[in-house]
C-alpha cells in the first residue's frame, strides 16, 4: 500500500514540482502516472522509493511512514519495489549481467549467489548477457533494468516514460 497525505516538494530554487497531494494505491492496485513535463511524474516516483523526502507531509509504504525511516530501512524497503527510470540508471561500461549483479552485491549477496541470482533472472531473456554491454542494448535498456529490479524479488516495477 502507498498513501500520500498533503505532500507538497518544492526544489532548491523554488521549483514546487508538488503541492498538496494527497492519493491511496491499495495493495494489487496498478496505476499510470501521466502528465507534462514538469508535472511531478518523476517526483512521485522519487518520493515512493525514498531517494527524495517530501517538503511537508508524509508518504507511506506498507504503513510505514518512509519520513521516520533510516537510510538502512530504506535500502530494505526498496528490496520490495522496482522503479525503471527514463534515464535508466544504467551503467554502460559494464555488461548486462555486471548490471544485475550490482545491486544485489551493494544488499550484501556474496558474489557467487548474486551471480547465480542474476543468470536466473536474465539468462532465458537476453542472448549472451555475458558478452553484450549495455549500451548495445539501446532498444532493450528498459528489459534489462526491469530483470535488474526483479532479480531483487520486488512486487511490480513501475515504468516511468
Amino acid at each position: 500500500m502507498i498513501r500520500f497525505e498533503q505532500v507538497s516538494k518544492t526544489y532548491p530554487g523554488g521549483f514546487e514540482a508538488l503541492k498538496n497531494v494527497s492519493f491511496q494505491i491499495n495493495k494489487g492496485e496498478m496505476i499510470f502516472i501521466a502528465g507534462h513535463s514538469g508535472s511531478g511524474k518523476s517526483t512521485i516516483l522519487k518520493l515512493i522509493s525514498g531517494i527524495t523526502k517530501p517538503t511537508k507531509g508524509k508518504v507511506w509504504f506498507n504503513n510505514q511512514d518512509l519520513g521516520t525511516l533510516s537510510d538502512n530501512q530504506i535500502g530494505f524497503m526498496r528490496q520490495h519495489i522496482g522503479i525503471v527510470f527514463q534515464d535508466h540508471k544504467i551503467l554502460y561500461d559494464r555488461n548486462v549481467l555486471q548490471n544485475v549483479i550490482l545491486p544485489l552485491r551493494i544488499g550484501g549477496y556474496q558474489p557467487r549467489k548474486a551471480e547465480e541470482r542474476a543468470r536466473i533472472a536474465i539468462e532465458s531473456r537476453l542472448e549472451r548477457p555475458r558478452k553484450r554491454y549495455a549500451h548495445h542494448f539501446v532498444r532493450r535498456r528498459t528489459t534489462a533494468l526491469v530483470h535488474r529490479a526483479r532479480s531483487g524479488s520486488p512486487t511490480q516495477p513501475a515504468d516511468c516514460r
